[in-house]
């Protein structure tokens, strides 16, 4: 392979690693994490999203009588 190939393939090389390792970057930056904490009457919420990712946590009452 002569001297300038190598360089050229190095190059392009680099490049794809590089269009790569910004992707990912890019991406989980735009994964914001939201944590919300609900009053619902009888007991207390608690919903976590991430994108298109959401959990409920449904902390239901607390099983005493007044």
């Amino acid at each position: 392979m002569s001297n300038r190939k190598l360089i050229y393939f190095s190059l392009g090389i680099l490049l794809t690693i590089s269009l790569i390792f910004f992707s990912i970057r890019n991406y989980a930056k735009n994964q914001k994490l939201q944590v919300v904490f609900l009053d619902v009457g009888q007991g207390d919420a608690i919903l976590i999203s991430e994108g298109e990712r959401q959990i409920l946590i449904d902390g239901g009452s607390s099983g005493q009588n007044f």
